[in-house]
């Protein structure tokens, strides 16, 4: 009964997700019509390029991960299996990409999708973390010092948190053997490091995209929208029964961009336009590696 109670849930944020969107739609369609007329080209190509390496660098950090846990995947095997998977991420739920990743992980090693279920859980941590550090820009001077040292402290303690993962899950199901190893200094400077990485390509991908859609901000405004998307993106994957995030990226990018000049309207239309370019690239990854396992497959002999 509480899975049906769970999807029912799901289905109703879907839906609503989807609604907001469609009415936004229609009643703004001329300014939808008009971002899409105006784009530069150009900086569309660039903002295409620059997501695209976020998932070279993110699939490098999960990597990492898997390495420190005594788990050796080839980076095209695993960049493959989150090519596939990243699909998912328009699904209600919000983790299932990240489920499937790991189920996918565990029929290919044969290991236990418990265990690389937590380690993917260890990564997305990592990955908000580190993109909470981009909330800063958005704070008070007391406010960003605080919030500089909370992202260290999280960082710090991220082996602490493991701990207690492994001491909760040994609790409640002792009878399930799980535990994760905890991480070297070098290993959380390595994901701190990449995670900083990949995070400014994503904020150079959005601004990208907002110069080639509203070409009138400054450079220092460009980057604030940069930015705004990381804190955007941020909420919505914590607000998990939504599909990709999807209605609350777009409210949480029209207030913070509303800050800067940009009509509530016109910021709306261009995070949803931008969505676009997010699923071109999961498509064309999509794509790439599917021909080449079909490719594999059939000369095997």
């Amino acid at each position: 009964m509480g899975n049906k109670y769970v999807v029912l849930f799901q289905r109703i944020c879907f839906f609503a997700a989807f609604l907001f969107i469609a009415v936004f739609m229609i009643r703004n369609l001329q300014d939808i019509r008009m971002v899409l007329n105006n784009l530069d080209m150009r900086y569309v190509l660039l903002s295409l390029l620059l997501t695209s390496l976020v998932v070279l660098v993110s699939t490098v950090q999960f990597q990492t991960i898997l390495k420190a846990n005594g788990i050796t995947v080839p980076f095209w095997l695993l960049f493959r299996q989150r090519a596939q998977s990243n699909l998912l991420n328009y699904i209600p739920g919000g983790v299932w990409s990240h489920a499937n990743l790991a189920l996918s992980l565990s029929q290919s090693y044969t290991l236990s999708v418990k265990t690389l279920s937590k380690l993917t859980a260890v990564f997305m941590a990592s990955v908000v973390i580190t993109g909470m550090l981009f909330g800063i820009f958005f704070l008070p001077y007391p406010l960003q010092l605080a919030a500089l040292v909370l992202v260290g402290i999280g960082f710090a303690s991220l082996n602490f948190w493991i701990y207690v993962a492994n001491a909760l899950w040994k609790k409640l199901f002792p009878r399930f053997t799980m535990k994760l190893v905890p991480l070297s200094v070098a290993t959380r400077s390595f994901l701190l490091i990449t995670g900083l990485i990949s995070w400014l390509l994503t904020a150079g991908a959005f601004s990208a995209f907002m110069h080639a859609a509203y070409p009138h901000l400054s450079p220092e405004r460009l980057f604030y929208t940069g930015s705004a998307y990381i804190v955007a993106w941020v909420i919505g994957l914590l607000a998990l029964p939504f599909p990709s995030g999807i209605g609350i990226r777009e409210g949480v990018m029209g207030y913070l961009l509303a800050s800067v000049g940009v009509p509530v309207v016109h910021a709306i239309a261009i995070s949803l336009v931008f969505r676009i370019v997010i699923l071109v690239r999961d498509i064309i990854f999509f794509a790439m590696v599917w021909q080449r396992g079909a490719r594999d497959t059939s000369t095997t002999p």
